[in-house]
């Protein structure tokens, strides 16, 4: 990874929402493989949209290209507030 940036907007009711950009350089792997914390909302790799499924594992990942890719997640979370 060669670049990340993070966002994250506090509404006054309801989930945390967040942002997440990043670059990586893909060498071969066939899939990101997402967290479950914080809830992935939305993935686009450059300016597309991908969509979101669960690999054999059960875990939640979107497909992969070779090369160097933007990757952008939205997310949400139960964050207190105090």
């Amino acid at each position: 990874m060669n670049d990340a940036t993070h966002r994250i907007f506090v509404p006054i009711d309801g989930p945390v929402l967040g942002e997440s950009t990043f670059t990586i350089r893909n060498e071969g792997a066939p899939e990101l493989v997402l967290p479950p914390v914080p809830e992935p909302t939305f993935v686009s790799l450059g300016d597309d949209p991908v969509l979101m499924t669960k690999n054999a594992a059960g875990e939640l990942s979107v497909p992969l290209s070779q090369g160097e890719q933007q990757v952008l997640v939205q997310h949400r979370q139960a964050l207190r507030r105090g």
